[in-house]
């Protein structure tokens, strides 16, 4: 059986800053994550957002329709306390990264491949010293070393909040480079979408589209956009 939604509970939402942040109020409450830690928003521009979801709410509490809420929560409840597991999880991704895996056929979809990806692969290398190496076909490949060590430092300088927003844009995409090309500047998330979905989309282009598939795709790419939004927000600016 399918459990009720929780109801709204509070008459007005008010911003309060604080010593280390600002907070949200639902009323008198201050709101706090679903593990119960006091939540905290470095940002104020991050802290209205989350306000102005909460506020949002009608009869029943959606929080499909609170992604800056549940970024903020991430942070929170998963990435400050298991820092290092995700880490090496996202380390992973570097040593697999996905635009080094080109196509062997057909010629049109190589030559696509390689003018989309290694630009992004290049910026990787001139912006962090990445040296990638790239390969045709499905086996695996043996990246140098000390790109790990190089990710490990990137990672290493964030925040909770920061590594949560950076983690999803890699998870999302699949590919590490293109998780730091958006949150670094490098692509808007629309194009660090297209980049990562190159050859499924050239595939669903030959072949045609599949409405399972498309739906996954769509929802990726949102779930990009919002945390593009969130880390702009944890700069301070207004989107």
């Amino acid at each position: 059986m399918k459990a009720k939604p929780a109801e709204r509970f509070w008459q007005e939402t008010t911003l309060t800053a604080h010593d280390a942040g600002w907070q949200v109020f639902l009323d008198a409450r201050p709101l706090n994550t679903p593990a119960g830690a006091v939540l905290v928003l470095p940002r104020e521009a991050l802290a209205e957002a989350i306000r102005q979801e909460w506020d949002a709410q009608h009869d029943y509490i959606n929080a499909n329709t609170m992604p800056m809420f549940r970024q903020a929560v991430t942070a929170l409840d998963r990435i400050a306390p298991h820092r290092q597991q995700i880490t090496d999880e996202l380390i992973g991704y570097g040593n697999n990264e996905l635009l080094c895996y080109r196509a062997e056929t057909p010629p049109a979809l190589q030559a696509e491949q390689h003018r989309i990806w290694q630009p992004c692969l290049d910026w990787a290398q001139a912006n962090f010293g990445f040296n990638f190496t790239t390969g045709a076909g499905i086996m695996p490949i043996k990246q140098p070393p000390k790109n790990a060590q190089i990710t490990r430092d990137i990672l290493k300088a964030m925040d909770d909040f920061h590594l949560g927003g950076v983690a999803n844009l890699i998870i999302a995409s699949g590919s590490m480079v293109v998780g730091l090309g958006v949150a670094f500047g490098h692509c808007t998330p629309e194009q660090g979408f297209d980049v990562a979905f190159l050859e499924e989309c050239w595939q669903a282009e030959q072949w045609g589209h599949e409405a399972e598939a498309k739906d996954r795709r769509a929802r990726i790419k949102e779930d990009m956009i919002e945390t593009h939004r969130y880390l702009s927000l944890l700069k301070g600016e207004q989107t």
